[in-house]
């Protein structure tokens, strides 16, 4: 019973909503709804996953993104998670966001320089009823 009930919850909490690279995403959403999906990331390559056209989007708009490591990786160096991005409905209307992974040659106030050009990785539509 131990086994089923842990595999569930990874099931749920972990592997639910997640994408690869490449895999791309639609949500039919109302009003005032949240979606959310995961991509599998590591942050020791130096690499980053991030919206590239969300600041257009007009029918959702990005809550918050969130990083977690599967418990039985913790403590391990170079171990790879998954990045969670959440999604909320504030119009109706569809939006499509890119996803896109890069390396930042260094931060400053404006947001990242990158040393090279972001690739596009996911593509999520979400059409608001």
């Amino acid at each position: 019973m131990f086994l089923v009930l842990t595999f569930l919850s990874y099931y749920y909490w972990y592997a639910h909503g997640e994408y690869t690279n490449g895999e791309n995403g639609e949500f039919k959403l109302r009003v005032g709804e949240t979606a959310f999906f995961k991509l599998h990331h590591n942050g020791s390559t130096g690499y980053q996953e991030f919206c590239i056209n969300d600041s257009l989007a007009s029918a959702v708009t990005l809550v918050r993104t969130d990083y977690n490591i599967p418990f039985w990786q913790w403590g391990l160096n170079g171990a790879g998670g998954l990045q969670t991005f959440h999604f909320k409905a504030i119009k109706a209307g569809i939006d499509t966001v890119k996803i896109a992974a890069g390396s930042p040659a260094y931060w400053h106030p404006e947001g990242y320089t990158y040393k090279d050009t972001p690739v596009v990785i996911n593509t999520f539509v979400f059409k608001v009823e």
